[in-house]
Formats: C-alpha cells, sequence, structure tokens
C-alpha cells in the first residue's frame, strides 16, 4: 500500500487515509510488517526537461559540433546528454566483489526538481568557463 498525503501538525491531512491504513492493517492481523514513511520526491518538471533537451544540450551541441557540421544531429546531442551526465551525476562504489572503485551514473529522470536544477546550474557554470557560451536561464528565453 502507498499513501500520499501531507502532515501537519503530526497528522495525515486527508483524515480519509485514516481509514485506508486502519483496514490495510487488518489484511495483516498477528503479523510483523514493514511500515516506512518518507517525504515525497517530486520529479524534474517537464518544463525543466524541455529546457534542457530543447535549449541547454543544443547549445552545447552547436558549439562543440555544430560548427563543423553545420546543423545539430540528434546522435551527437544525444552524446552530449552522456558526457553531461558522467561529467556532474557520476558517482563512486567500491565493488563488493573484488574492492574495485565502480562508476555509475544517475539517469536525469531520476533526478527531483531540486536536483535537476543543480545540475543544469552546474551546465551552465561549465558552458561558460569551459565552452565561453552563456546558456540563458529558463526565464530569459
Amino acid at each position: 500500500m502507498k499513501i500520499i498525503d501531507l502532515i501537519k501538525n503530526n497528522k495525515l491531512y486527508n483524515l480519509a487515509n485514516y481509514d485506508k491504513i486502519k483496514s490495510e492493517m487488518g489484511k495483516f492481523e498477528g503479523q510483523y510488517v514493514e511500515i516506512s514513511i518518507s517525504s515525497v520526491k517530486r520529479e524534474r518538471s517537464l518544463s525543466q526537461n524541455s529546457y534542457y533537451w530543447g535549449v541547454v544540450l543544443p547549445m552545447i551541441t552547436e558549439e562543440v559540433a555544430g560548427k563543423e557540421q553545420g546543423r545539430v544531429d540528434e546522435e551527437i546531442v544525444q552524446q552530449v546528454h552522456e558526457e553531461m551526465k558522467i561529467r556532474f551525476l557520476s558517482f563512486e562504489v567500491e565493488s563488493l566483489v573484488d574492492k574495485s572503485k565502480l562508476t555509475f551514473t544517475k539517469a536525469t529522470k531520476e533526478l527531483s526538481t531540486s536536483e535537476f536544477e543543480s545540475y543544469l546550474e552546474q551546465i551552465r557554470r561549465f558552458a561558460k568557463n569551459e565552452l565561453g557560451i552563456n546558456i540563458p536561464l529558463p526565464n530569459e528565453i
């Protein structure tokens, strides 16, 4: 069972959810259960995603590859996307098998709205400092 609700004054905001929880608990009478409460992670927004794929990536792609080709190729945009993920969303873990370091990269669709904005800011800073291009903020386009 999964319920999403707002907590106010240490209580669920939607009182009907108490009945749902009580009903669900009845199914497990006499059993041990696992109960988990966590904050809802708001996934990146459609407007953030549109800005990323429609402005950020094409501007970088045009700068690094488009001048040579005279166009922005979708395959190259995808490569720039992967490079930005590796550059800003990678993390290392120790292998359980041989203790070597393994590198993983988060998918952008797994990011919350605030995490995605942080990712975009890192890319804008990189583009300005390393490529000499100023990517406008969403409200500037």
